[in-house]
């Protein structure tokens, strides 16, 4: 037995394949830039900053105005 789908059903599915194939490859693509973002995390733990965090100096208002030039 053999069926024979209409020109517009075969159409669709052709659509929805190539739609599929698309979305694999982008999926493919993000496990890619997952894979490369933790090897390059993994490679230097300090370009995150790690470790204890430096002070931040914050000069008093009074300090600041009367550096100000008038």
């Amino acid at each position: 037995m053999t069926v024979t789908l209409p020109p517009e059903v075969a159409t669709r599915i052709q659509a929805m394949e190539d739609a599929i194939e698309s979305v694999a490859v982008e999926v493919e693509r993000i496990g890619e830039g997952q894979r490369f973002m933790t090897q390059a995390l993994a490679e230097s733990p300090r370009a995150l900053g790690m470790g204890a965090a430096e002070p931040i100096v914050i000069r008093s208002r009074e300090a600041a105005l009367a550096e100000r030039p008038l």
